[in-house]
């Protein structure tokens, strides 16, 4: 056998036994081949890691899911470019504008709930008061009487709601004070225009899209009241408020610039008074305040307010110098 295959394979020293040979080309070819296979796979992990390390460093995040991710997220990030505000429309101040309060220094006295002004009272009188204060009573009943014939029906009642001590307060009609006191018209007129004015002012750089109110009080930061005095003997106010004390509030509005160019505004305004029904030290009635004492008769507060007046206008129009107050 071995002789036939050395025969058929030749030597082992011979030129080459062709199934060695084979063997041995097997083996060249497996090693190229692993050779070829080796190199592919060192291209293949080149390229891997340098995709890896340019995923790793670009800000897209272009190589591998982690650095799509991160791409994503980043590119989510983006700001984007800030709008404009929508515009703020103020709706114009509605309602009445509110009486004032009195501060305790006004009253002189403590004051309610709402702010009016509580007034001490006295028990009721006794007969030796009654007595001894007849003619006190007598004369202020007399004093009705003439406010009666002279057909001054507000001197007549505010003395009757003296007499009657009950303390408390007394409405007046500010239209007729408004008409009958020339100062006290004056004096509303140079409040309106001085304050809208300086209100308009602070309207003016509001922004076409949006709109804004103010309010304003005569009275200023300290919210004090101005004096009058109803000096003319011949009026019916001179003997029911004698001096009192006034004061106006209001406010300012004005809307979005329109298609003219112009705004819409609106201004309103009160009027306002109060005063304490006594007979002061000094005045010539004064004996008439020992009735209050007594408990015969008692101070009582007294106030007025027109109604809230309106004026619609645009900006443009309105020119504040020229503005007449009313007090209906």
């Amino acid at each position: 056998m071995q002789a036939a295959r050395d025969a058929v394979g030749g030597g082992a020293d011979g030129l080459g036994d062709p199934g060695h040979v084979g063997v041995r080309h097997a083996e060249a070819q497996g090693n190229l081949g692993w050779v070829a296979v080796r190199g592919w796979l060192v291209l293949v992990i080149s390229g891997l890691v340098a995709g890896l390390s340019v995923a790793a460093c670009s800000p897209s995040g272009a190589g591998g899911a982690a650095g799509a991710g991160a791409g994503a997220g980043h590119a989510g990030r983006t700001r984007v470019p800030a709008t404009a505000s929508p515009p703020r429309v103020v709706a114009p101040p509605a309602g009445d504008i509110p009486f004032p309060k009195f501060s305790y220094a006004t009253c002189g006295g403590p004051q309610s709930a709402d702010g009016s002004c509580l007034l001490r009272r006295q028990p009721p009188p006794t007969q030796r008061a009654r007595d001894r204060y007849a003619s006190a009573y007598g004369e202020m009943a007399g004093l009705l009487s003439l406010c009666r014939a002279a057909g001054f029906s507000n001197c007549a009642r505010a003395g009757q709601h003296y007499l009657g001590a009950s303390g408390a307060p007394l409405t007046v009609s500010m239209a007729g004070v408004y008409q009958d006191v020339p100062g006290f018209r004056g004096q509303l007129q140079s409040w309106l225009r001085t304050s809208v004015a300086a209100a308009l002012r602070g309207l003016r750089d509001t922004p076409p899209g949006r709109s804004a109110s103010v309010r304003w009080d005569s009275g200023g930061a300290a919210r004090g009241w101005g004096a009058f005095d109803a000096v003319d003997t011949s009026s019916d106010w001179h003997y029911t408020l004698g001096r009192f004390w006034a004061r106006m509030a209001g406010d300012a509005w004005v809307g979005p610039v329109g298609p003219d160019g112009d705004r819409p505004a609106r201004i309103r305004y009160r009027s306002f008074l109060w005063d304490i029904y006594n007979f002061n030290a000094g005045s010539r009635f004064e004996n008439l305040e020992d009735l209050a004492k007594a408990g015969m008769a008692a101070d009582f507060l007294v106030t007025g307010a027109s109604k809230t007046e309106v004026i619609s206008a645009t900006l443009t129009s309105v020119r504040p110098g020229s503005l007449v107050a009313r007090a209906s």
